[in-house]
């Protein structure tokens, strides 16, 4: 009872006090879902810690050429008959887009992959219909998520259903899969069995494949990992590395944890981990501010009540039970504010998982460890903040030394309460450099020069053969509807990296990896991509068998302003007819690289159309191209999208990242502004007797303003110098992920320092006034 008559004895200061830890500890419960969400990717599949990924690396001259998980198709099997210690190997393909029929209905799905049989028995996805063991064993057989079954068939049993896909090859489905959690590196809406990819035409398979499947191997428990690499590298010197060898480049195998593979192997690794060093800095931060705010005011709270302890000592209080009594009402209000956290957690989770597209009930094995975790941190902040009335007020003495006493812990109080303000400024100094950065680089995404225009550009998707044959007479009536300035097909938009191939350019020895993409003669004109010399393809069977490259190649080749004319060797001899400027086709993370740009139309390699359009009225430009669509292509479902939004959604984690770090740098500000609040209001409820003296002896207004405001401007310039080196290498290092980013100049800091001191002289301000423009007759009579 005792503890509640605590809290009611100064309300406002009691709720300061539980909102503040409650905010705090609500930002850091989502912080830490978000990070444990991160970190903990394919942690849920059977002997997990045997699972590894096969990755390749391409050399030469002792320098890689890059290189990744995705290889050719015989890799898995043959490290299976030929390592012992591999207990399992399967292979999936990357995902690409199926057009299916079905039921007189069509629709594409978005993700498909092809995968071994065995790929359902070495990974935890469960087979809710169907069996395992024989789902994917069977080419043309198809196993498809509970998402997408529902919406082919909504409550319908699916299993023994006819499908057909791209308008030519009928796939029936064998079992229903639950759908991958947000957690996994495996994300697919359908599996195809992987035999059917030596049944379909257009599929190079063998050791001289397509770069297209992923080695995935299980290892037994007493495999040596160096060892299994060493056999790794034999069983690719023996199959193909012989030949790479011929062409002075050498290829090494490695074997990645799946449940590293997120968080250290997957493109955006690094700028991950950076990201979450960021946001556990972050939450420590908010910690450690709503921690400093209640301790502080707890400590400034207690100095109140010597008078209070004295008394209650005079009447026989034992110290053990006036430690008791302090501990008890500063436990009570950190649990207090703890179940407060974990209501407004509870009410802002949807606004979360739309910012952050974390579904925290995937996360639901955790929480349990999160949220006990989080209750027993307010229980320590609660007794690091009752440890001081505990500990001091009950060692007072009885008798006149008592003034003494408080006046000496007064001025210890101040002593730590100064120190503690200036880093909890310190830190938010920090946070709004660190917003400034970030606010700054992520702008430059949307306003750099990228060598290409991407706005009124309309992408149509083209699945399967029997649509890629129709793309001559779908391009021509689609350059024929109103507002359609030109139309172009290409083997990949623009948006993302392109893959690439081994060539072997003329003056060279051995093949390089360059990347490439297929056009037809319009991609110039659509993308408005500049060219530096040379020409670009015409219409024409004389360009089919011509290159076009970038100016990245150029310079690596050394060809300078003497590229055209040159030859590029792969399946024949390549004249290089032109050389266009270079353009930003990947991210921003990385640098441009060098580009190799055929014209193959012939060949029905192209998966884009892309539409340049001048009309202000999108929607009904998008309905004739459908109709359009509809009418030469009937048997396959319409797809497509705005290339600006296809390339916004690349920075899409960005985005997240932005808004979630200001979001929360936002709520440590805040806590920070409020504990200044509140112990500025503390401090001149304590000086008001000296303040109204002050103004009796001539004291003007602006005399106690400098007084009460001299301090707080003192410790924002102590904070600003100690925040800024710190700051400036947070962002160094941030910024180190990208290779466009801003230049981190002293005017960043100097805003910072602007901001910072006007906020912490605002709000103070508010108090301070109040107190100097008081009647003084009235401060020194209470």
């Amino acid at each position: 009872m005792q503890s509640i008559h605590y809290l009611k004895h100064d309300k406002v200061f009691s709720w300061i006090n539980i909102g503040g830890l409650a905010i705090g500890l609500t930002a850091v419960m989502f912080i830490t879902f978000y990070i444990w969400q991160e970190t903990h990717y394919d942690d849920f599949h059977h002997d997990e810690e045997n699972l590894y990924r096969v990755s390749i690396e391409y050399i030469r001259e002792g320098n890689s050429l890059g290189g990744g998980h995705e290889f050719v198709d015989p890799l898995a099997p043959a490290m299976k008959a030929e390592i012992p210690e591999i207990e399992a190997a399967t292979r999936i393909s990357s995902a690409r887009p199926f057009s299916v029929t079905f039921d007189d209905k069509s629709l594409i799905i978005d993700q498909v992959c092809f995968a071994d049989v065995g790929f359902l028995e070495m990974f935890n996805f469960p087979l809710l219909q169907g069996d395992f063991r024989t789902a994917l064993t069977d080419p043309y057989s198809i196993v498809i998520s509970d998402k997408l079954a529902e919406k082919m068939y909504g409550k319908d049993n699916p299993i023994g259903k006819v499908i057909r896909a791209d308008g030519t090859n009928l796939f029936t489905i064998t079992g229903v899969v639950k759908s991958p959690p947000a957690n996994t590196q495996f994300q697919f809406d359908a599996l195809v069995s992987f035999s059917t990819l030596y049944h379909l035409s257009n599929v190079w398979m063998g050791w001289n494949g397509g770069n297209q499947y992923t080695a995935l191997v299980r290892l037994n428990n007493h495999a040596s990992l160096e060892a299994v690499t060493e056999k790794t590298n034999r069983v690719l010197w023996e199959n193909i590395g012989v030949h790479y060898a011929s062409h002075g480049m050498e290829m090494t195998g490695s074997l990645q944890a799946i449940r590293d593979v997120h968080l250290h192997y997957n493109s955006g690794s690094e700028t991950l981990r950076t990201n979450l060093t960021i946001f556990a800095v972050v939450g420590l931060l908010i910690l450690f501010v709503a921690g400093i705010n209640f301790v502080n005011l707890t400590a400034a709270r207690s100095l109140r009540r010597i008078k209070e302890t004295w008394v209650r000592k005079l009447y026989g209080a034992k110290r053990g039970g006036l430690m008791k009594m302090f501990m008890s009402e500063s436990l009570l209000v950190s649990i207090l504010a703890f179940v407060l956290a974990v209501v407004l957690f509870k009410l802002f989770e949807p606004l979360y998982v739309r910012v952050s597209g974390t579904i925290i009930g995937e996360t639901s094995f955790s929480s349990g460890l999160i949220v006990g975790g989080l209750f027993a941190l307010a229980v320590l902040i609660g007794v690091i903040a009752g440890s001081y009335p505990a500990f001091r007020l009950s060692l007072l003495p009885l008798g006149n030394s008592t003034k003494g006493v408080g006046e000496t812990q007064k001025r210890e109080k101040h002593a730590m309460q100064n120190v503690l303000v200036v880093l909890q400024f310190a830190i938010s100094v920090g946070l709004i450099v660190c917003t400034l950065v970030v606010s700054r680089q992520l702008s430059l995404i949307n306003t750099k020069d990228t060598g290409m225009d991407r706005s009124h550009i309309i992408n149509v998707f083209m699945t399967g053969s029997s649509v890629r044959e129709r793309e001559p007479l779908l391009k021509e009536r689609l350059n024929n509807l109103p507002g359609v300035v030109a139309v172009t097909a290409s083997s990949e938009a623009p948006i993302r990296d392109f893959s690439g191939n081994g060539y072997l350019p003329e003056g060279m020895e051995t093949v390089m990896m360059i990347k490439m993409l297929n056009t037809d003669e319009f991609f110039l004109d659509v993308y408005g991509i500049k060219l530096k010399e040379g020409r670009f393809f015409r219409d024409g069977d004389a360009d089919r068998s011509t290159y076009v490259i970038n100016e990245a190649l150029a310079r690596t080749l050394g060809w300078g302003d003497n590229a055209v004319g040159k030859y590029i060797s792969r399946d024949g001899r390549h004249e290089v007819i032109g050389v266009v400027h270079d353009f930003n086709y990947a991210s921003l993370y990385h640098e441009i690289e060098p580009l190799i740009i055929a014209n193959r139309a012939n060949e029905h390699l192209f998966n884009v159309i892309s539409i340049k359009y001048n009309t202000s009225d999108v929607n009904a430009l998008t309905g004739r191209i459908r109709e359009t669509w509809t009418e030469i292509i009937p048997d396959s479902p319409f797809e497509y999208s705005l290339l600006h939004e296809l390339y916004n959604d690349i920075y899409k984690s960005e985005r997240q990242f932005r808004l979630l770090f200001f979001c929360f740098a936002f709520i440590a500000i805040v806590l920070a502004v409020l504990g200044m609040l509140s112990l500025m209001a503390y401090t001149i409820k304590q000086r008001k007797k000296e303040i109204g003296i002050r103004k009796v002896y001539g004291a003007s207004i602006l005399d106690v303003l400098r007084l009460l405001l001299q301090r707080t401007a003192v410790q924002v310039i102590i904070a600003n110098i100690i925040a800024v080196p710190v700051a400036w290498w947070f962002t160094n290092n941030w910024l180190e992920n990208f290779a466009f980013r801003i230049h981190i100049g002293w005017t960043i800091f100097a805003l910072a320092f602007l901001i910072s001191s006007f906020i912490a002289l605002i709000s103070v301000s508010f108090q301070a006034i109040k107190a100097a423009t008081e009647n003084p007759l009235d401060a020194i009579q209470k």
